[in-house]
């Protein structure tokens, strides 16, 4: 397999790429949309329905499929999150610059249609955007996976998908960590990249709390959660006092001003915090309250509510 070369081919007919020093840009450009899109559609041709364990040892179809699945799983993630063989490369300002990026691979993770629903490819999309977190802003907006606060399963699993993809970033933003001189404005761009990334947004935030479903309510506070931790961690980072006397191109009062502009920048994407405080002591008011026997189902929780989104998860 490739991960076990010092470099890596792709066969398509008779499209190769034997020289472990190819830059960036043919390796780039040798897949192709077509391609890197038919490699993803394996994932759903031998997703198949599920079957026990007993059944799957019997059937050599079935153990051939997972075979296959697995061949061109370690073969996609040395492709596509290698920064040494594979058509990924590193953008320091996160897709904050305005280029075009790395086309190719973005309309590979957008052809990933299966990934709220499939570990193996959920794994794999976690994986490149880890490596190339530049792309995250980019995906989130053109992605089929719709994020709007509904009361369905199909919105829970692109919410699970979301949450896997954040928990991936590092919870310090590489900004944080530079070696190089950048604006204060532009540092911070950088830095909202993961830690806020542009799905969650005080629109969708604050919709989630005003619907009726304890579910719905629990994976925004959750999220409310995440932006926050990740934030008070920058910013801690910034002021910390074995941090900015290191640093040559930033004062202790430029660290302030940034931290300063960090918490505004988080603040616009929150929703009205007295509403955040109250939905937060009701769902530990109902948690204190004692119960006799079984909890009865609410008036749209998840699991009572069946809607068409549920047979779509892009919907």
């Amino acid at each position: 397999m490739v991960g076990k070369r010092s470099a890596w081919a792709l066969r398509a007919g008779e499209l190769r790429v034997p020289r472990p020093g190819a830059a960036v840009a043919p390796r780039v450009r040798c897949p192709g949309g077509i391609i890197s899109v038919e490699c993803a559609e394996i994932f759903k041709l031998l997703d198949g329905e599920r079957k026990p364990e007993s059944e799957v040892a019997q059937g050599s179809e079935e153990v051939g499929k997972a075979m296959v699945r697995e061949l061109v799983h370690s073969f996609l993630m040395d492709l596509c999150c290698s920064l040494k063989h594979g058509i990924t490369f590193c953008d320091p300002s996160l897709g904050t610059s305005g280029k075009g990026g790395n086309v190719v691979l973005l309309h590979f993770l957008l052809g990933l249609r299966t990934a709220a629903e499939d570990q193996v490819v959920a794994d794999l999309l976690v994986n490149i955007l880890k490596v190339c977190p530049d792309l995250l802003d980019r995906y989130f907006k053109e992605t089929r996976y719709s994020f709007v606060p509904r009361v369905t399963s199909a919105w829970m699993g692109n919410v699970r998908l979301l949450k896997k993809i954040c928990e991936a970033q590092p919870d310090i933003s590489k900004s944080c960590k530079t070696s190089e001189f950048i604006p204060l404005p532009g540092l911070l761009s950088v830095a909202m990249v993961t830690t806020v990334p542009a799905v969650r947004n005080i629109i969708m935030l604050s919709k989630g709390l005003n619907l009726p479903s304890t579910v719905v309510k629990h994976s925004i506070l959750s999220l409310v959660s995440m932006v926050l931790r990740r934030a008070l961690r920058n910013t801690e980072h910034r002021l910390s006092e074995a941090t900015w006397p290191r640093s040559q191109m930033y004062t202790l009062p430029a660290a302030q001003e940034f931290v300063q502009l960090c918490r505004e920048a988080v603040s616009e994407v929150l929703p009205d915090m007295n509403n955040l405080v109250a939905v937060w002591q009701s769902l530990l008011k109902q948690k204190r309250e004692p119960t006799d026997g079984p909890a009865e189902p609410k008036e749209g929780d998840v699991s009572t509510v069946k809607t068409r989104g549920d047979r779509d998860r892009s919907c």
